[in-house]
């Protein structure tokens, strides 16, 4: 869960700020208010009285004061982070996410997804570890980008000309810019020619994937 020194909290009195829109946002990932974000907070770690309100809640939230840290571990807990992800020390919720991130290049949600997929179908991990393996796979990546890059182009070039169009008062006064409209088009074209590409690198998977059933098959049977 992060090892915080209780020394080391008041280090982080300016960031109270980022920490505070932090706690707010991991909040509302959960879908809580601020008052059921306080009885989540008194049933993991009760006090005398209850002191915790919806104001101190929003005074952490706004950055005006930090939670001293037995709130910080309870609101761990609560959010299922590290206390460190809360207070700014780095940008993934767990350490392990953090590094694997960094040293993959994978995003937040990417990850997020491939463990979800490992803990709610495991029976996909065989699949997703063959993809990876295939050796069409880097081809599939690389026509992914460039349909990726061609149809924002487009959606960039159609943004000018709808803005060109809006600035026009009278329609008479419209004359059509040929080398705009070709470049749309060619642009388009190239996205067609990455789908159709796409489709085609992912038959040849298939093909692998029918290749290795049946070459374990044959093997299982010499066996």
């Amino acid at each position: 869960m992060g090892i915080i020194i209780l020394n080391d909290i008041f280090k982080y009195e300016h960031r109270k700020a980022d920490i505070g829109k932090r706690i707010k946002e991991l909040r509302k990932r959960q879908g809580l208010t601020q008052e059921e974000l306080t009885n989540r907070l008194f049933d993991i770690a009760p006090t005398k009285e209850r002191v915790i309100g919806q104001t101190t809640v929003s005074s952490w939230e706004r950055g005006v004061t930090l939670p001293p840290l037995e709130r910080m571990i309870a609101l761990a807990t609560i959010f299922d982070c590290d206390v460190a992800y809360m207070l700014g020390d780095y940008s993934k919720e767990k350490k392990d996410s953090s590094d694997i991130c960094d040293m993959t290049g994978l995003s937040s949600k990417a990850l997020s997804q491939l463990l979800r997929y490992k803990e709610q179908y495991p029976d996909y991990i065989d699949s997703l570890n063959f993809l990876l393996e295939s050796d069409n796979f880097e081809d599939v990546l690389y026509y992914i980008y460039e349909c990726d890059n061609a149809l924002r182009y487009v959606g960039m070039l159609r943004a000018v000309r709808q803005k060109r169009l809006k600035s026009i008062d009278n329609v008479r006064d419209y004359t059509p810019d040929l080398n705009l409209l070709n470049t749309i088009n060619n642009g388009q074209e190239k996205a067609n020619s990455c789908k159709l590409n796409l489709s085609t690198q992912f038959g040849f998977i298939v093909q692998e994937l029918e290749r290795k059933v049946e070459s374990e098959f044959n093997t299982s049977k010499e066996g």
